[in-house]
């Protein structure tokens, strides 16, 4: 029973690995350079095993993990996408005409977010370029700088392409590039609470609400078996603690397998390390 539970498990992992991938190896990011994120019901039962798979060293558990999705879209800023297809060769393109519409998107997002009880003053800006050789049929989204204002656009953007493609697919050529879309973001605050006031507010509410148990057999595989696993609360993490060990939340479950470790940061966020 315990290996066939376990086996299901390595199943769901193997699924997940995909996601893991499309999002770092796949476009030439070495996950080994990054933290995991683990939220959702059940993304801290898995974490630790897509991380040792992947070489990551450091997760990051934050408060009300279960609830993290939904928090976020209520504590999000406003943002607004504009998009302006132009399909150019970058050889081609004339700065006075990619600043007119830069400036027309930026005109018609103040007017769209004003609309919307936002005021003109909170409202920033950021700008960014679709490029691609001219026979790729998708293209690379990148951040229009601000030295193209100053320089030779053309020559700035195209250094700015030749350097995302070799990161993304491990080469480029000196082929016709095309300018395909430019892209407007416009964001302003939300002025609701942040993450920050609800990890103070989980530091006191977990303090009160929970105490330690005791602990109980958990089964890590093949390689450890059955252990004695002690469980604990996110408030009774205090320093660096080894695995194995369960954390119990309201909303999740934290599995720190052996040869990991277990901290909190100053917002009560859950930091695991490979040992």
């Amino acid at each position: 029973m315990l290996h066939a539970a376990y086996g299901i498990i390595q199943i769901a992992n193997s699924l997940m690995m995909r996601a893991l991938r499309a999002v770092s190896t796949e476009r030439g990011r070495d996950p080994r350079d990054f933290t995991l994120l683990a939220f959702g019901g059940a993304g801290p039962i898995h974490a630790a095993a897509l991380a040792e798979t992947m070489e990551i060293s450091t997760l990051l558990v934050p408060v009300f993990p279960g609830l993290f999705s939904a928090l976020g879209l209520l504590l999000a800023d406003y943002r607004h996408d504009y998009i302006r297809t132009i399909v150019t060769p970058l050889k081609s393109v004339k700065l006075a005409q990619i600043l007119s519409c830069y400036r027309d998107l930026e005109e018609a997002a103040l007017r769209e977010m004003q609309g919307e009880g936002v005021a003109a003053e909170t409202v920033t800006f950021e700008r960014y370029v679709d490029l691609k050789y001219s026979y790729q049929l998708q293209e690379l989204t990148l951040p229009f700088p601000a030295t193209a204002e100053r320089t030779d656009l053309a020559d700035v953007l195209g250094r700015l392409f030749i350097t995302a493609h070799d990161r993304a697919f491990g080469y480029h050529a000196d082929d016709p590039i095309e300018l395909v879309s430019l892209r407007l973001r416009a964001l302003a605050g939300a002025g609701r609470a942040g993450f920050a006031e609800l990890s103070r507010a989980a530091t006191r509410s977990f303090a009160v609400a929970h105490r330690n148990s005791n602990s109980r057999q958990v089964y890590f595989g093949r390689d450890y078996g059955l252990l004695d696993t002690p469980i604990r609360s996110r408030a009774n993490i205090i320093g660096l603690l080894p695995g194995p060990m369960i954390v119990e939340e309201p909303d999740t479950t934290v599995v720190v397998p052996p040869g990991w470790s277990i901290g909190s940061d100053k917002y009560a966020n859950l930091i695991m390390t490979r040992l």
